[in-house]
């Protein structure tokens, strides 16, 4: 079955605006970028994903081993229906969206979701709080929308009901763990190596932490 990955970003100027606490306007953009960036790799390296597209207004945003679905500025489940749809067209059989603020995303995590997704089933990666969802994965021969916001992992489940399909939860913390809130940035700096040394004076300063 064909799969076809969606990463939904914001323009990177717009993007994580709960870390202003923290960050400035300039490391709020090149942190979307890098986490971005890193999850489409992971992504990407997974082999029963066919092809990764970046759903986004912001070309810039897309990387190289991307395609690029242009986001009209519609409202995020509006714009992946109208994604799901022209992926369809195009022959894929199973849509998967990742958020692209995952540091620690695994494509052994990307794996792990897909791999439980069947014909009659939702996927869905919760947050840490089991609250939101960060990736999910549904086949598009189903009457099936997605209901991101808040709340979302339990509107997904009764969309799914609706839908007359099973709902299955697949956590792991690759999916789990996101960036949002500026507390959550002293663990990306221990873990998330090199690529986020970037972020080290403004974190130490807006939060004391250790340097």
């Amino acid at each position: 079955m064909q799969v076809h990955a969606v990463i939904p970003l914001k323009r990177a100027l717009r993007g994580k605006t709960r870390l202003a606490r923290a960050l400035g306007a300039g490391e709020r953009s090149q942190l979307v970028r890098v986490m971005a960036g890193h999850v489409a790799q992971a992504v990407a390296a997974a082999p029963e994903v066919a092809r990764v597209h970046v759903l986004t207004s912001d070309a810039s945003l897309a990387p190289e081993n991307c395609g690029r679905i242009p986001d009209r500025g519609a409202e995020l489940n509006a714009s992946l229906t109208r994604a799901a749809q022209e992926l369809r067209a195009q022959g894929a059989q199973r849509l998967l969206i990742v958020h692209g603020d995952l540091p620690f995303l695994t494509t052994e995590d990307v794996r792990a979701l897909v791999l439980e997704s069947a014909a009659d089933a939702v996927v869905a990666a919760p947050d840490l709080a089991e609250a939101g969802t960060n990736a999910l994965a549904y086949s598009l021969s189903c009457d099936f929308h997605t209901r991101f916001g808040p709340g979302s992992l339990a509107a997904h489940r009764l969309a799914a009901e609706a839908a007359g399909m099973h709902f299955q939860l697949v956590w792991r913390r690759g999916l789990a763990h996101d960036i949002d809130e500026p507390a959550q940035l002293v663990e990306l700096l221990e873990r998330g190596g090199s690529s986020y040394a970037f972020l080290r004076s403004a974190v130490v300063g807006a939060l004391n932490c250790p340097k």
